[in-house]
């Protein structure tokens, strides 16, 4: 910060009113290199991370509700036989599902 204040007193003799032009170009550059570096020291600072934890645990919780739903055990326990009748209660689109059934049932 001091090169950028100190720099037109010193580059006045040699380049006159083309002084400003260029110094502003290279306090650009410099300026923009010491961004850059603040950047690379904190990247996290610039990116938002809570939207993206917000979202890994929207996804992880879908994912967890899903495999309840896969894992819950099904009508049939111990405690509750199937129908008589459990070819003609298992329906896909309204029809029957032979291919649905366990094999002992599929006669």
């Amino acid at each position: 910060m001091i090169f950028l204040t100190a720099a037109p007193i010193l580059m006045w003799p040699m380049a006159l009113w083309a002084t400003p032009v260029i110094m502003a170009f290279v306090a650009f550059l410099l300026l923009g290199t010491e961004n850059i570096g603040v950047q690379i020291e904190e990247p996290f600072s610039v990116l938002p991370l809570d939207a993206i934890c917000s979202a890994i645990e929207g996804n992880l919780k879908e994912m967890e509700r899903q495999y309840l739903i896969a894992a819950r055990p099904h009508n049939f326990s111990s405690f509750s036989p199937p129908p008589a009748d459990l070819k003609t209660s298992i329906v896909a689109d309204g029809q029957t599902c032979p291919s649905c059934l366990p094999a002992e049932l599929n006669e």
